[in-house]
């Protein structure tokens, strides 16, 4: 197909219904649904197939174990019945190599044939799996093309018309590759790590601090926190740890309740991976994981709470009823569930402004969520991608609602490289007052003979690493207030540095300009390193 079309858009007509109308392959929407459709159908073959190579591999060394107990015991029809198995196996793996499918021989020795019966049954257990994994798969996709092609002003009415379009569509590959897929933002970083949902009126109430010898999962109550406080213990693997915490102030949540985690200078802050919410009595879990394995690791954070809609949040229960309205969510008597799915994954629902949350956080398609029954204003939301907006939506039931979502042109995602022995590294990525930047980082570099591979944080100015900092003048850094080896930014050729001492980071811009990146050490010395650096940037505006 790419060889046929060349660099012209593909123009296919798809005659459905009552008339015909000319659908274009080659939209960025189309080659990014065809990327994503082409992708899980690639990663359904391969499970199948990862599945089935296994289950070949455990026949192969049983047999091989059967045929090396009966050498011991000099067991000949044992040796001979263990060969055959091993032969077959092999026979099994060179098929599926070839072909990406087997079949079990007709006949079969009778000592064989319990297991090989055994193995049948199996294998028409990961063909069914696969099928269905495959046929979900594809209904997905064939919703979300009906909806580009009738973006697009075509009929889509009959079903196989738009099975044979899919089909099309996948051999449909843009030149030089489709548009790359998009991903929403990750909030990461020394900053702002993440949001349960938006608000205007953030107010911080409470800090915690926790030392921990390994991957914890650290639960807190939000509610009803007034004192000081510590505790110390020990995890079910054995392993000692501590948290502390302070309030600020005594918040009263309520329904609409939202909440932001911002790292503390200098510490991990976590993920979070249970936000409060009424339905489980406002705790919130934190999985506390050590940074390269460092031992014992630092985290802290400080949690704000949001009360959307309300002009001051309620700071304390009971408090005065003009100074913080009472909140009410007010649903209809009966609902509906509707299946919400979209290209790319992750979308968040909102039904009237509101946003469906399930027990474990937001409902993210593809989800099947309760909608009351009547007209309502549906959104889905995704960062990084323009809502999707649905007037009078009445729901029915088994309804499933697909939309592609398309990206937002005020964020970027861009992947560079910054070598340990370039020079300042031009991203491409212009940047306005305002927006935000989250990076992630990956990768190992090095400065001098010595070869001790660091990551963006550079080398501590410690007993271990004193050699880069004890001869300025021979290890001259950009930065001197950076540590020596660390990863540099600055907006414009000429604009301050900073360092960015941290895998994650994510910042709010305050000045115009080209987003560059270097390592903290001065051209002169950098004959001798070796290594580079991965970042991945997202820019994209502060709402």
């Amino acid at each position: 197909m790419k060889a046929l079309f060349g660099y012209v858009s593909v123009l296919v007509v798809l005659g459905i219904g009552a008339r015909a109308a000319e659908v274009n392959l080659f939209t960025p929407e189309m080659q990014q649904l065809r990327n994503n459709y082409v992708a899980e159908k690639t990663a359904a073959a391969e499970s199948r197939l990862g599945s089935l190579r296994s289950m070949i591999s455990e026949g192969r060394v049983r047999y091989d174990q059967m045929l090396d107990r009966h050498k011991v015991t000099g067991n000949i029809p044992g040796l001979a019945v263990a060969r055959t198995g091993i032969s077959t196996f092999e026979d099994f793996l060179a098929q599926l190599d070839k072909t990406k499918d087997f079949t079990f021989p007709p006949r079969i020795r009778r000592e064989l044939e319990e297991h090989f019966t055994e193995l049948k049954q199996r294998k028409a257990e990961i063909d069914a799996a696969h099928l269905v994994a495959v046929r979900a798969m594809e209904d997905k996709h064939l919703l979300l093309l009906a909806d580009l092609c009738r973006a697009q002003g075509a009929d889509v009415s009959d079903p196989a018309g738009l099975k044979k379009l899919l089909a099309d569509l996948a051999g449909a590959e843009a030149p030089g590759g489709a548009a790359e897929p998009g991903g929403g933002e990750k909030p990461a970083g020394p900053g702002i790590v993440g949001e349960s949902g938006s608000s205007s009126n953030w107010v911080p109430f409470a800090r915690w601090h926790a030392t921990v010898n390994g991957i914890e999962i650290l639960e807190v109550s939000v509610a009803g926190v007034r004192e000081k406080g510590s505790f110390k213990g020990r995890s079910v693997m054995g392993k000692e740890f501590e948290v502390r915490y302070e309030p600020i102030r005594e918040i009263a949540p309520v329904g609409a309740a939202q909440f932001m985690v911002r790292a503390l200078p200098g510490k991990q802050a976590g993920e979070v991976i249970q936000w409060p919410s009424a339905r489980n009595r406002w705790t919130m879990a934190v999985r506390l994981r050590p940074d390269r394995g460092i031992i014992p690791s630092e985290h802290g954070f400080e949690l704000f709470a949001g009360y959307p809609g309300v002009e001051r949040a309620p700071l304390v229960a009971g408090a005065d009823p003009e100074a913080s309205p009472p909140m009410t969510v007010s649903l209809a008597d009966t609902t509906v569930k509707v299946r919400f799915l979209t290209q790319p994954d992750g979308a968040a629902v909102y039904v009237n402004g509101a946003r469906i949350d399930t027990r474990g956080g937001p409902a993210l398609t593809p989800c099947e969520v309760d909608v009351p029954e009547g007209k309502h204003t549906v959104t889905l939301k995704k960062t990084g991608y323009e809502d999707v907006v649905l007037t009078d939506f009445a729901p029915a039931a088994g309804q499933e609602v697909a939309r592609f979502l398309r990206k937002d042109p005020r964020f970027v995602e861009k992947a560079l490289q910054v070598s340990a022995r370039g020079k300042w590294r031009n991203s491409g990525i212009e940047l306005q007052a305002g927006d935000i930047v989250s990076i992630e980082v990956e990768g190992l570099w090095s400065c001098g003979s010595k070869g001790e591979m660091v990551g963006p944080e550079g080398y501590p100015n410690s007993q271990q690493f004193y050699h880069y900092y004890i001869r300025p003048s021979q290890s001259p850094r950009q930065d001197d207030k950076a540590s020596y080896g660390a990863l540099l930014m600055r907006i414009g050729i000429d604009g301050p540095m900073a360092a960015i001492t941290a895998r994650s980071f994510r910042a709010a811009i305050r000045t115009a300009g080209t987003l560059y990146f270097d390592i903290n050490e001065a051209e002169s010395a950098r004959t001798d390193n070796v290594g580079a650096l991965t970042l991945t940037v997202h820019k994209g505006p502060a709402d």
